[in-house]
């Protein structure tokens, strides 16, 4: 089951000059594709709210075309990891991104709300379908001491891309303005409009950046061809994947440590306003530390990737759990502050620790994991992370809340404490818990990694280079 060397590179030695960080061209290439997509992604998002508007008229439509496009992880994810194993991973890609473009071309036409959602549930499946052949596919193309690396620019892609896509958003709304009110094939040129087709374009771009990867054809596609897959072979790779995710001491740990993180950390985001409004007196407050967080994640993406260059495969395992523990520390510390620069100061850190533990998360499986199980690794994460997601937008508010009430009423939001008054409300108690929660994900994944053989022979120096 694991992989001690990952799959051979592409290239002997990485690239010099400027694309030497990227540890190969090839990867590079494939960063671009995630560029490209991931602008897309956003610029979608930043769409999407008015074309739901205009053909809703109310929130509903939004959030169904929004859960449309997160539902669909929480029943597919294992059953399309099982298949992108099964599958050429560069074609999966490949068709996902035609796929991908075809249903933004037909956004601009779409009039009622049941339309909306369908073709964004289409999105999102062909995106369940490429994420994981994506992850599955980055070990084939940079040694091994480059995976870091090339995680943090991976969620450099993911997350920075917004910027590029509010921009070109911004600029197509000056364009739509200048061309007026007209209409191309019966589509009004709007904003909207403009931006699902350059959307669709940054599809188009990373098809094109796919199908230059030098990804070599794996000996499961002739030796399992599509043809023959039954429904019984499929669910029963479906059950060896979580047998994998549950048995593997670090796959477990890094699923039980994301996952649950997450699950606490997650709830910053529905409850961001109000902690920024109720506890630090200002609602301008939420912006900013929104923007510190993410600059505090850029900077932990950053020296995780320059950090754990000489770390072994086990020397990174043993770090996760701290590194998740301290988010956690540094969370408490946040939600107890009661001006705007001391929880900007402290929620940059937060970001630092958020930024080392996803990409030492993602480092961890592409090293540990083989490559006939890679795929259903990464969609067990992405279910069980999508499942902590959601469950800290639906339960946050509504424990915030309650826990509000009971402040309220019993102690008037204020406790007195070793003779401080601490303001407690429910707002700031949540967020105190969703910091319990993320070091007890900190402890479960310590305690994961206790079965982890001591000589194992699995962690392989970083600074060796593939042969």
């Amino acid at each position: 089951m694991i992989d001690p060397g990952g799959a051979p590179p592409v290239e002997a030695a990485p690239p010099s000059g400027l694309l030497k960080p990227f540890g190969s061209t090839a990867f590079f290439r494939l960063f671009l594709a995630q560029v490209a997509s991931s602008t897309g992604d956003w610029l979608w998002f930043l769409a999407v709210a008015i074309t739901g508007e205009r053909i809703g008229g109310s929130g509903f439509t939004i959030s169904a075309a929004l859960l449309a496009r997160i539902a669909p992880a929480f029943f597919l994810a294992p059953l399309v990891g099982a298949l992108v194993d099964r599958w050429d991973r560069k074609r999966v890609m490949i068709v996902c991104d035609i796929g991908r473009a075809s249903m933004l071309l037909m956004m601009p036409l779409v009039q009622e709300p049941w339309q909306l959602v369908a073709i964004s549930l289409g999105l999102e499946i062909f995106t369940l379908f490429w994420a994981p052949a994506k992850e599955a596919s980055v070990p084939n193309l940079v040694p091994r001491r480059y995976l870091a690396n090339a995680n943090s620019f991976s969620v450099g892609a993911a997350y920075g891309s917004i910027i590029p896509a509010a921009a070109i958003f911004l600029a197509l709304g000056f364009v739509a303005e200048g061309i007026g009110d007209r209409s191309f094939l019966g589509v009004d040129i709007t904003k909207e409009s403009l931006a699902y087709l350059v959307d669709a374009g940054t599809f188009v771009f990373a098809v094109f950046m796919v199908s230059t990867l030098p990804l070599p054809r794996r000996e499961i596609d002739h030796a399992l061809p599509t043809a023959n897959i039954s429904a019984g072979a499929v669910f029963r790779d479906v059950a060896d994947g979580w047998r994998f995710t549950f048995t593997e001491p670090v796959v477990r740990s890094v699923n039980l440590g994301l996952a649950t993180a997450l699950l606490g950390g997650a709830v910053l985001v529905p409850l961001g306003l109000e902690f920024s409004t109720v506890v630090l007196g200002t609602e301008n407050g939420h912006g900013i530390l929104q923007t510190f967080f993410g600059l505090g994640a850029a900077v932990g993406v950053m020296a995780l990737a320059w950090g754990v260059r000489h770390v072994d495969s086990d020397g990174k395992a043993q770090l996760f759990p701290i590194v998740v523990a301290v988010g956690g520390v540094l969370l408490f510390i946040t939600a107890s502050t009661t001006t705007l620069p001391a929880a900007t100061f402290s929620v940059v850190f937060v970001g630092v620790a958020a930024g080392a533990m996803y990409v030492l998360g993602f480092t961890l499986l592409h090293e540990r994991v083989s490559d006939e199980l890679r795929g259903r690794a990464f969609g067990s994460l992405y279910t069980l992370v999508r499942l902590g997601v959601m469950t800290a937008f639906v339960l946050g508010p509504a424990l915030s809340e309650g826990i509000d009430a009971v402040t309220a009423s019993r102690w008037d939001q204020r406790v007195g404490m070793f003779g401080w008054e601490l303001y407690v409300p429910g707002v700031r108690v949540t967020l105190w818990l969703a910091s319990f929660v993320i070091v007890a994900a900190a402890g479960a994944a310590a305690v994961s990694l206790r079965s982890l053989p001591q000589s194992s022979g699995v962690g392989v120096p970083a600074d060796e280079v593939d042969a």
